[in-house]
């Protein structure tokens, strides 16, 4: 006797089946041995309120740049966004993250932030970190305001 999948239960399968390959594909092309990142961000001696941190990798480090956003003067960058183990250069903005709207376009927006905390901290960024295979990696910045 042959079983049929009812047409409900068909669809299910191929769903399942598509949410598999879903995973399967995410893990292949992202095969970099990234580590989860935190900390805190003080300013003056002060939690930051607002803004974004940078982990920017050096020439010895074969990487791309993992990006956060710093809230209440702490920050975390899971693991699935992460750097991978290696030295970083680190750059971290006042201006808070910028959100899109749902009836808008990426690039091109209007709100500019006047940047509050000196280059220093991310243009012309004098930090720099070695991130670790086996954490915990956990890197606290105190920035002076002048």
């Amino acid at each position: 006797m042959t079983t049929f999948l009812t047409p409900g239960r068909r669809t299910l399968a191929v769903l399942m089946c598509v949410a598999m390959a879903g995973c399967t594909a995410q893990a292949e092309l992202d095969p970099l041995p990234r580590v989860t990142v935190s900390g805190k961000v003080t300013i003056d001696g002060q939690p930051m309120p607002a803004g974004t941190i940078q982990f920017n990798p050096t020439a010895s480090t074969e990487s791309v740049t993992a990006v956060g956003e710093i809230v209440d003067g702490k920050y975390t960058i899971d693991r699935t966004q992460g750097p991978v183990p290696g030295h970083f250069r680190i750059q971290i903005s006042g201006q808070p993250h910028v959100t899109i709207g749902p009836n808008e376009e990426p690039g091109g927006t209007s709100r500019r932030v006047k940047e509050t905390i000196p280059a220093r901290y991310n243009v012309k960024s004098e930090l720099e970190r070695d991130v670790k295979a086996e954490g915990p990696n956990e890197f606290d910045f105190d920035l002076k305001s002048k």
